[in-house]
């Protein structure tokens, strides 16, 4: 009897500690949900009586249970513990502006729900795999599961229509059937970092210890700090089968994942890539081992930012309106296209050298050549003023020794004098 009544606590005791572990949130950067951000429903917290409510397990529509806002773009990942899978369920209300064709007609055929949606996807990016996209006036009744261990969800709405929303729960199930037993992945976080390598060695040799595994897909996120940007220079690249596009390929997104990558690389060759944006994602798909054990790339990344004048903006110059942080100068790792900042990086150990890299040196070199002006101003001044005073002393008393004129001084030598004209005049 006692070990009847223990069973289903037995079998419950894993669900209960995977739900307990709180889901990665929000697209790529997992923070902390606000709740005073209009995305703040989709990741859990409802307002009730005006105060935020924060329930991890659930998710709702921006503004829900009001009607959702114009112009809206959330995202947020879910993360099961490893061996579970993702399941929702929506609950009572679901509302999201419905397909029309071209005539203004409602067209309940047309599932493609271009303009407001939910969207989830059965991975942690916008590229994962489609369970599906929902709109229109009915819950969505199929079993709606994320068996990859995350869930992608996006809601979108356009800038039209506004509709009542949805609200929906979800749960950590186990997972008995896994769904992909032959696809592989691997993922990167290289967050917080002002440059750096990236190279599928790692990777690759991980995925080849699994030799029944089929198609993989890596993924590297570069994040810098929001004021800089990405740029992305690749030393080699060597796919395993190069011109096979659906064999293997390198995608780059920038800022998100589910818009289209801005390069996919299949080819032979691959070149450096200036991002706008200071987030990055690399995906390498690879469709078998072979492949990936003939694949290698090898790339560095480095914050940069664009001004005609880095110095303004405490930074040091490639020479190219292209500006990287002091911190990457002479550092090992090629920050400058042109490789400036390893040029004078032999003499670094002088302080002249050092003194020309700082971020106010033009500041100091200014005030040193007004000081160096008016050091010399100075001195000839002082000098000048010297000269004149002792020319006029000398003046003065030169002077003073004179006797004014018209006057016959009386010393032996005027009275001799006057004694010699005397005589010649006789």
């Amino acid at each position: 009897m006692f070990v009847r009544f223990l069973l289903p606590f037995i079998f419950l005791f894993p669900l209960l500690t995977s739900t307990s572990r709180l889901p990665s949130f929000a697209d790529s950067s997992e923070i902390s949900p606000d709740p005073s951000d209009s995305c703040s429903s989709i990741h859990g917290i409802s307002h009730i009586r005006g105060e935020p409510v924060y329930d991890p397990m659930t998710f709702s529509s921006p503004n829900y249970p009001l009607q959702y806002l114009s112009k809206q773009d959330c995202i947020r990942v879910i993360r099961a513990t490893k061996g579970y899978e993702i399941h929702v369920i929506f609950r009572n209300y679901f509302q999201i502006e419905r397909t029309y064709d071209r005539r203004g007609v409602f067209n309940e055929n047309h599932v493609d729900c271009p303009n407001d949606y939910l969207e989830l996807r059965d991975g942690p990016y916008g590229f994962s795999p489609l369970i599906g996209r929902y709109c229109g006036n009915s819950l969505p009744r199929e079993d709606i599961r994320a068996t990859s261990g995350y869930m992608w969800i996006r809601f979108h709405s356009d800038d039209a229509l506004e509709y009542g929303g949805f609200t929906a729960t979800y749960e950590f199930r186990m997972g008995y059937h896994n769904e992909h037993p032959n696809v592989g992945g691997c993922h990167f976080d290289l967050s917080n970092e002002l440059d750096g390598e990236i190279e599928t060695t790692t990777a690759i040799s991980a995925l080849l210890e699994d030799p029944s595994l089929r198609e993989s897909e890596c993924v590297w996120k570069v994040q810098v700090p929001s004021n800089l940007r990405v740029w992305l220079n690749i030393d080699r690249f060597s796919l395993g089968e190069p011109n096979q596009c659906a064999s293997n390929f390198l995608e780059i997104y920038t800022g998100n994942t589910f818009d289209k990558p801005v390069k996919r690389l299949c080819g032979a060759s691959a070149a450096s890539i200036f991002t706008s944006h200071h987030t990055l994602f690399l995906r390498l798909f690879t469709l078998n081992s072979t492949i990936r054990r003939n694949t290698f790339i090898s790339a560095n990344y480095s914050a940069y930012a664009r001004h005609k004048n880095c110095s303004m903006f405490s930074l040091y110059s490639c020479g190219d309106e292209n500006c990287i942080p002091h911190q990457l100068v002479c550092n090992s790792r090629i920050n400058c296209p042109y490789q400036r900042d390893e040029q004078f990086c032999e003499r670094e150990k002088t302080w002249i050298v050092k003194l020309f890299h700082l971020s106010y040196f033009p500041l100091i070199l200014i005030i040193s050549v007004v000081f160096i002006i008016i050091t010399i101003l100075v001195l000839w001044t002082t000098k000048f003023c010297r000269c004149h005073k002792k020319e006029r002393s000398t003046y003065l008393t030169e002077l003073s020794s004179r006797p004014p004129p018209g006057i016959v001084m009386n010393t032996p030598l005027s009275a001799l004098s006057t004694r010699n004209n005397h005589s010649s005049s006789h």
